[in-house]
This record gives structure tokens, C-alpha cells and sequence, in this order.
């Protein structure tokens, strides 16, 4: 029972194999002896053994990451900042899991406010992943993904600002689901970049993704970027035939020196599967391949920038127990105190683009070129319905490896366009490295229409 699907754990339940207290119990116990090696939960919601509503997923453990707020369970965001905050609210996403009988058996670890792209830059500890305990997890939704790919919940909710939920989906052998931007409500969600952030899924199976996707997308009064939108049926409109389907990929011949060989194997073999599956395959450049991710780090930090201002010991956060010499040293030693070394430097680079004298020359620029590469992308989907890519460049890296940070912002640049542009995306399982390393394939479709990589995906 490990590792069954939310369609298997559904027919057992209606067959009645198994009860609703036993699968928790099953999972509770999984967790109480595994997570200490992991490190995927910071919180767990022992008491919550059975759901008294009745819907697709009544009586279903699943996880989320903690940065999803829980009305009376506490949410971290992974941070010192808000280690003890009890929210009074839950957000939308997650009200919609339990509103279909689902029960939040925990809360899942992540880099501190989303910030990262390892598993290791939470204030509670490094996230370890599965598949070997010597490899990161990916993140900045390790714990999610660490989680489901550990058997300690069959499905987790994650975030993704810029491949948060597809880098540790590829690193742990899930499927990982980033919806369009607007699909599913971001009400409840600690903000990391407003206009990048979105909700997103890990599952074992295509299918549940798309069950998922049904149950948590649509329209949220509360939230004034969700859009309006009928219904969308992902999972009974599945369909496995993807014959004459116009697929792009880009040529990554200037990458090769960046890309591990095994990874670029995988991606090459896709291809071939692809066209043995009668799709119609077209090379052309990556447009504003160089520009994406400066992009993207110049947008999401100032935007984080001025996210994370709320939190000053005043209205929000951490205070320190020290005693300030002015209101400077006030907010000074709170934000110090509180912040980890990544979110630190975040602000400081989102504070610089912002200050006056630089905002035309950075943030603004950066939002302009974001403009070009959406109408690049625009352009490209009018014509193809499927743009296939790999993940990342390599395969999960070592705990202890020392990366610079642009060395790690690298791990990045395949899939930070699909947030820029609003767009989603998904990394589907794919093979495996010598090392027993997973790898996997991100799939990209036009805005709204997810039907397309999860048809390609299921096929």
C-alpha cells in the first residue's frame, strides 16, 4: 500500500478493503518512524484521523506544504519568522481538499518563504531525498515532494515561483504539476512573488494529478488574480491518443557543455518516443534563453522584497529579545534575527532593483524583457500545442556539494519561463541515472490549456 495511487486508495476505500482510520493510522505510523531521516513534515496533524465530509477524497492523508496557511495548525513558511504562527484561516487550495473529504495529515517542510531550489535552506532542517538520503530533495517544495516519494502520503500540494514543484518532482521521481497562473486561487498562500507564485501538485500518476487539478482550480472572490473559468474535467477527458500532436523542443547544442549526459540521453529518448508516437516534432532556437532568468530573479526579488516588509516584529514575525538602541535597530536585529541567510540576500538584491536611481535600469528592464519573452511564447503557441524540454540540467546534486549561488540559481533556467509567462507546465517521470538517480521531462502548454501536457503525459 505503499506507494498506491488516489484512484487505487479511492477503490479500496468504496470497496470497503480498508477504513478511513486505518489508512491514516498506516500513514501516521510511516511518518512518525521515516521523517526523522527525511525531514519532509515540520508539523503533523495527529488528531484529524477521519473527515466528516464526504466528496472525491474523503478519508485521504495528504500533505501540504507549509506554506499554505491551516486554520489552528501552525505554518512556518519554514522560516524562524513565523515558527510559531497558528493562522486563523486556511487558504482556498487546501479548503477545497477538505471540502472533499480529504485530511491534512501534516504540514511539509520547504526553503525558507519558497526561497530555493535545494531542500536546504529551511529553518528546520534540510530536507533528504528518498531515493538516496546523500541527495537533495530539490526545492523550494522538497518536503512535499519527499513526502509522496517516501510513501508517507500518496499526494502533497506544493508551490512553484519558478519551478519549485517540477525541480524536486524530477529530482524524486513524481509527477509534478505547476497549473496555469490565474487556475487555482492563491488566497492563503505566504507570498514569496506575487505574480509568479501558483499552487501545484505531486502525485504518483498523471491521473491524479488531473483529479487534483479538478478539485482545487477555479474562480476565488478572494482572490483577485484567479480567473473565471468553467469547470475544466482534466481527468475524464484524459485521452492517451496524441497522434499528429504539434510538439516543439529547443535546440540545446550551446548547452550541452551544462546539461549531465544522462539527462540529455533521457531528453533525446523522449523525443524518439514522442515521434514513434506519430507526433509532429520541430526543432527552433530558445528564445531569450540568456535573458530568462536574469529575468526572473530581478522580478521575484523585488517583489519579495516588498513581500516580506510586513514581517517586522511588529505586525507580523519574529522580535527579538534584545534591547534595540533606535526604531532602525528595532526592525534591524527582528529581521536579522529571523530571516536565514538566502531570504536575507533576496531582499537585499530586491531592495537594490527597487531603490530610486536603479528601478528603470533593473526592474523595470527586467519587466519589459518579460514582456518580449511572453509574446516569444505567444507566438510559438499559436503554432504548437506542446513544448517539451528537460527539467533541470542534472540529475539530484549531493547535500554536501558547495554550489556558488548563481551556480544554483542555474538549476533554474528551463523552467522559470513558464512562470514568467504564466503558462503551465509539468515534469513527468522519465528514467533513471546509474546512480538510481530519477530524471525527468517538463512538458509546457499554452495558458488554460493543462488538458494538453497531461494528455502527452498519460499517453
Amino acid at each position: 500500500m505503499d506507494f498506491l495511487s488516489l484512484t487505487d486508495i479511492q477503490k479500496n476505500l468504496k470497496e470497503k478493503k480498508i477504513t478511513p482510520k486505518e489508512l491514516f493510522d498506516f500513514y501516521l505510523n510511516k511518518i512518525t518512524k521515516q521523517n526523522k531521516n527525511l525531514n519532509a513534515f515540520i508539523s503533523l496533524n495527529d488528531k484529524a484521523f477521519e473527515s466528516k465530509k464526504k466528496g472525491l477524497l474523503s478519508g485521504i492523508p495528504l500533505g501540504v506544504k507549509d506554506l499554505f496557511c491551516t486554520q489552528d495548525i501552525r505554518t512556518t513558511a519554514g522560516s524562524k519568522a513565523l515558527e510559531n504562527y497558528i493562522p486563523p484561516y486556511t487558504a482556498t487550495a487546501v479548503k477545497k481538499l477538505e471540502d472533499e473529504g480529504a485530511i491534512i495529515i501534516g504540514k511539509c517542510n520547504n526553503d525558507e518563504f519558497a526561497m530555493g531550489s535545494t531542500g536546504k535552506n529551511s529553518y528546520f532542517g534540510t530536507v533528504k531525498n528518498p531515493w538516496n538520503l546523500k541527495h537533495c530533495a530539490g526545492g523550494s517544495s522538497s518536503g512535499s515532494a519527499s513526502a509522496v516519494a517516501g510513501g508517507l502520503c500518496p499526494a502533497s500540494l506544493g508551490t512553484d515561483t519558478g519551478g519549485s514543484v517540477r525541480l524536486p518532482a524530477h529530482y524524486c521521481n513524481l509527477v509534478g504539476l505547476k497549473p496555469t497562473y490565474g487556475r487555482v486561487s492563491r488566497y492563503g498562500m505566504i507570498a514569496y512573488a506575487s505574480s509568479l507564485d501558483q499552487a501545484g501538485i505531486f502525485t504518483h500518476t498523471v491521473e491524479d494529478s488531473a483529479l487534483l487539478l479538478d478539485i482545487i482550480s477555479g474562480f476565488d472572490p478572494w482572490d483577485s488574480t484567479s480567473v473565471k473559468k468553467e469547470p475544466p474535467y482534466f481527468q475524464k477527458k484524459l485521452n492517451p491518443n496524441i497522434k499528429n500532436k504539434k510538439i516543439l523542443f529547443f535546440d540545446l547544442e550551446n548547452l550541452t557543455d551544462q546539461i549531465q549526459p544522462e539527462v540529455l540521453k533521457a531528453f533525446q529518448n523522449c523525443l524518439k518516443i514522442l515521434k514513434e508516437k506519430g507526433c509532429q516534432l520541430v526543432e527552433k532556437k530558445w528564445p531569450f534563453l540568456q535573458y530568462g532568468l536574469s529575468a526572473y530573479y530581478l522580478i521575484s526579488t523585488s517583489e519579495a522584497s516588498s513581500n516580506l516588509s510586513r514581517y517586522d516584529g511588529i505586525r507580523y514575525g519574529y522580535k527579538s529579545p534584545k534591547e534595540p538602541k533606535d526604531i532602525q535597530d528595532f526592525y534591524a536585529l527582528n529581521r536579522t534575527e529571523s530571516f536565514g541567510k538566502e531570504v536575507r540576500q533576496r531582499i537585499f538584491m530586491g531592495t537594490f532593483c527597487l531603490s530610486a536611481g536603479y528601478y528603470e535600469e533593473y526592474f523595470h528592464k527586467a519587466c519589459q524583457v518579460r514582456n518580449l519573452i511572453k509574446q516569444a511564447f505567444d507566438d510559438l503557441f499559436s503554432t504548437y500545442e506542446i513544448i517539451v524540454s528537460p527539467v533541470a540540467s542534472s540529475t539530484a546534486p549531493l547535500l554536501n556539494l558547495e554550489e556558488k549561488p548563481l551556480q544554483t540559481y542555474l538549476n533554474d533556467q528551463f523552467t522559470v519561463f513558464s512562470n514568467l509567462i504564466g503558462a503551465p507546465a509539468l515534469s513527468l517521470p522519465f528514467s533513471f541515472s546509474k546512480e538510481n538517480l530519477p530524471i525527468g521531462i517538463q512538458l509546457m502548454g499554452p495558458p488554460f490549456l493543462e488538458q494538453n501536457i497531461l494528455d502527452v503525459a498519460f499517453s
